[in-house]
């Protein structure tokens, strides 16, 4: 009964020389400079919360909080507008899973599509279209948490706005409080974890020479 024990110690262990604490972001953009007459087109990039973001298909607008009751909606701060195709990458080139992100169209009488496209470590994609309205709502004017299900693992994310047949969108839609959770693999375990690994290692071999004379 003892052996399996300490083979199943040093999977663990060993498996924990591998793996690193996950860490959440929060990407509010709040840090980017804001202005409805900046317009960002295909091949511009920027960086926030340590992530890499890509304007795909244009225009992209990074957006100051508005006034509420002026027709747009805000949270307070600053959102991306999204007019087009946005990807997000890791500046790190970890796998990252998005849990959440806050979403509203932009003029609130409107409503606006989005679609996600999520590429994980093994190529595999998930695509989620989120339609967008305000009008009904008892806060028209505010940004609402979308919880997002299978977006995990993921070495890009493409936030898009989808257009109608005609070429025409329903209207733009804002981006904001994009969740993210981001596991570091350690590059040089803890000397205490090769320790244990050692340790278990040898009492397995141990074990397995009683045995066996």
């Amino acid at each position: 009964m003892l052996l399996p024990k300490l083979q199943a110690v040093v999977l663990t262990v060993a498996l924990a020389l591998g793996a690193g604490a996950a860490h959440a972001t929060t990407i509010t953009f709040d840090e980017l400079p804001a202005s409805l007459n900046d317009i960002y087109y295909p091949g511009y990039a920027f960086a926030s919360g340590g992530y890499d973001f890509k304007v795909e298909q244009g225009p992209v607008w990074i957006v100051p909080a508005q006034t509420p009751g002026s027709g747009f909606a805000t949270n307070g701060t600053t959102s991306l507008d999204l007019a087009g195709i946005v990807s997000v990458t890791s500046a790190t080139h970890q796998p990252f899973s998005v849990t959440s992100m806050d979403l509203a169209t932009f003029w609130t009488r409107e409503t606006s599509t989005v679609r996600l496209t999520g590429t994980d470590v093994g190529g595999h994609q998930i695509i989620q279209t989120y339609t967008l309205s305000n009008a009904n709502s008892a806060h028209p004017y505010d940004l609402e948490t979308t919880q997002l299900t299978g977006f995990n693992n993921l070495t890009s994310l493409v936030m898009e706005l989808v257009y109608r047949p005609d070429n025409l969108a329903t209207y733009f839609s804002l981006v904001d409080n994009i969740v993210i959770n981001e596991t570091a693999v350690s590059a040089v375990p803890e000397p205490t974890s090769w320790a244990m690994l050692g340790m278990g290692l040898a009492m397995i071999a141990g074990f397995s020479r009683r045995k066996s004379a």
